[in-house]
Order: structure tokens, then C-alpha cells, then sequence
């Protein structure tokens, strides 16, 4: 699979690429795939903060993020939610894993990043300088009119970045579920070169555009996807797409939290 491909899988972006098919390439390019889609984003997102007040481009973030990754990794959650927590044995939370209607469990999982995501856009500081040096590109950029939304929207590249490396750190010490068919395809490309490549890829995009901060932000991302592989490995049999999917969402809220936490409070 080659990288345009990757992007408009992972995203709604009209892009070039087949659809996906050959998956043997695919894991060295997740964090620069991440850094494009997390730029569109974010992009886009510190257009909403200069045009429209604080709390309504919040809502545009959080609008303009799962309509440019087109709910992929949210239905993730979603699936993840409800078997993981769900009580019984492997085979009947597996059974709740393929089940199309979402329970209880994946109900707040959504709920409780949605509403992450609008928080952590609504106090991100973005009338005062940051506490902190956000991004070695600062010197050659400049905040958009009054606001400091071009550093919100590094933040948003940033989390995409960990996020996507969450996903690779997950490929690489998880069992692919037998019932997996995206896990079992992609487990080929999770080769020692790819996902060192990947990793070293992304910590470099990550304090790039972050920072030392980033790089804390891409650790976090490895964390996280590492937890959610041995959390479906225990529970679900092995891992799968929805893991995936869960592990990107709840990086993406933690580094993005992570960001506006340490800004709001050092402001």
C-alpha cells in the first residue's frame, strides 16, 4: 500500500491511491499519514478560532476532525468499549465485538472523547503567549491575527502524529485476532525495520512540530497503544481494527488534553 493510499483509508481527504489492497508497506508510513491529516485538520481548525467565537469553533473542531476521518476511529472506540468492559467469556465479548449496535459502554466511551476533544480546544490559550516553546518552526511562522490558533493547530498535528504511532506500537507487540481481517493484513508490514522506522519517523515529526513536549506526546501515543494491544489480547482474543481505532482516539484526547492543560495552567 503505498502512502496516498494509506491517507485515504485512514481519512475522508480526496486523495489519489487505489483502495486498499497490499498492506506490506503500510506500517513506516502511519506517522507522516498522521501529520497530513492532522495538518489538514488543524488547518482548518485555526480558521474556525480567527473567524468564529471561542466555543462555536471548538464545535467546528470537533465536527471538522470526525468528518475528515469519517468516524473511523471513533466506531473503533465504540466496538472496544462495549466487549472489553462487557463480563462473560472471550467468545461472547467477541460476539459483542461484531455486533453492529453500540451498548452502553460504547455510548460513554464516545461521549467522554467528544466531549475531551471540545474541552481541549475550548481552553486551549489562544490570547496569550504560550507558556511554552510549542514547535522549532515558531520562528518561522506567526499567529494568526490576535490568536495563538496556529499553535493550536501544531497540537492537533502533533496528537495525529502520537496517535498514528500508537496504532504502529500496537501492531507491533499485539497478536492479530484470527477474526481481524485488517489486524491480520496489516501484521506483515509491523516487521522490526518498518515499525522502527515508523517510530523514528514519527518522534522526529512529533518534536518537529511539537517540540519536547511532542516527543512526550509521541511516548505517551506508544504507551497507550501497548496498554490497549494487552488489554484486547486478555479480553478480546487478540488484537484487532477496533483496538486500533481505540488506542488512535484515546492518544489523539490525551495529547491534545496534555497540550491544553500545560498551556492553560502556565498561562
Amino acid at each position: 500500500m503505498g502512502f496516498w493510499a494509506l491517507v485515504r483509508f485512514l481519512s475522508r481527504l480526496p486523495v489519489g491511491g487505489s483502495a486498499p489492497g497490499g498492506w506490506i508497506d503500510a506500517v513506516p508510513w502511519f506517522p507522516v499519514a498522521g501529520a497530513l491529516v492532522g495538518g489538514v485538520i488543524g488547518l482548518l481548525s485555526a480558521l474556525w478560532f480567527v473567524l468564529l467565537p471561542g466555543w462555536l469553533a471548538a464545535l467546528a473542531f470537533v465536527a471538522t476532525y470526525f468528518g475528515i476521518t469519517g468516524l473511523l476511529h471513533i466506531d473503533g472506540l465504540a466496538d472496544y468499549a462495549d466487549a472489553a468492559l462487557a463480563n462473560g467469556t472471550p467468545e461472547a465479548r467477541s460476539r459483542i465485538l461484531r455486533d453492529p449496535h453500540v451498548g452502553t459502554g460504547g455510548v460513554v466511551a464516545v461521549g467522554l472523547v467528544v466531549l475531551g476533544l471540545y474541552l481541549a480546544a475550548a481552553h486551549f490559550p489562544l490570547t496569550r503567549p504560550l507558556p511554552f516553546e510549542l514547535t522549532v518552526l515558531d520562528q518561522l511562522t506567526l499567529p494568526l491575527g490576535a490568536h495563538y490558533a496556529w499553535s493550536w493547530a501544531l497540537a492537533i498535528v502533533v496528537a495525529d502524529v502520537a496517535a498514528n504511532g500508537a496504532m504502529v506500537a500496537a501492531l507491533a507487540v499485539g497478536r492479530p485476532s484470527p477474526e481481524s481481517t485488517l489486524a491480520r493484513s496489516l501484521a506483515p508490514s509491523a516487521t522490526r525495520r518498518n515499525v522502527a522506522i515508523a517510530l523514528a519517523s514519527g518522534a522526529a515529526l512529533a518534536v518537529i512540530f511539537g517540540g519536547a513536549l511532542g516527543g512526550v506526546g509521541l511516548a505517551l501515543g506508544v504507551g497507550i497503544g501497548v496498554l490497549f494491544t494487552l488489554g484486547a489480547e486478555a479480553r478480546l482474543g487478540g488484537l484487532g481494527g477496533d483496538t486500533l481505532g481505540a488506542a488512535h482516539e484515546t492518544t489523539l484526547l490525551a495529547v491534545l488534553l496534555l497540550f491544553a492543560v500545560i498551556a492553560f495552567a502556565g498561562g
